[in-house]
């Protein structure tokens, strides 16, 4: 479901019965899992730190031009009006998603097409992820340089919010 566009909820449903060769056994049910998806997909919200870090990135500093920033998500295709909702949309300069492209982080080519499509070199850039596979090790067999972001703080490594990364990218 991540690899390719899908309309919808339902669309997706169609997919995994496809797939698995298993219908959903209450005729109401469908309906009913159509309509929990759409109230949770309402309910998405960034992390209260993201348009503040990113809009501050994009700020030129002392002549330097501000950074370009994208996004690379392994993702449905049915579920992204939160990035319009919320604002996100505006402060990107790419989306290079899964569900677009046909391919999956940690895969090597997801992480080249992406530099690509931002004009860089894998090397100029910072990926900035919170999956330790797919994020920070599949980007750094990319060739890019990443961070883990661990909101909990459990791994004791990266970084705990993305209000964090100008000082680690003025410092580097």
């Amino acid at each position: 479901m991540m690899t390719r566009r899908l309309t919808g909820i339902s669309d997706a449903i169609e997919s995994i019965t496809a797939l698995t060769g298993r219908q959903i056994a209450k005729h109401g049910m469908r309906r009913d899992l159509i309509l929990l998806w759409g109230e949770a997909n309402s309910r998405n919200r960034l992390f209260p730190d993201v348009l503040p870090a990113l809009s501050s990135l994009r700020l030129a500093r002392g002549g330097r031009p501000g950074y370009k920033l994208g996004l690379l998500s392994n993702t449905q295709s049915f579920d992204l009006d939160v990035l319009r909702r919320e604002g996100l949309d505006l402060l990107l300069d790419d989306l290079c998603l899964s569900c677009d492209c046909g391919l999956l982080k940690p895969d090597p080519a997801i992480y080249g097409l992406a530099a690509s499509r931002m004009g860089l070199a894998p090397e100029e850039i910072l990926m900035v992820g919170d999956s330790r596979p797919d994020d920070v090790e599949g980007a750094r067999a990319a060739g890019l340089t990443a961070l883990l972001l661990d909101r909990t703080g459990k791994s004791g490594e990266g970084i705990r919010d993305l209000s964090q990364l100008a000082g680690i990218l003025t410092a580097s």
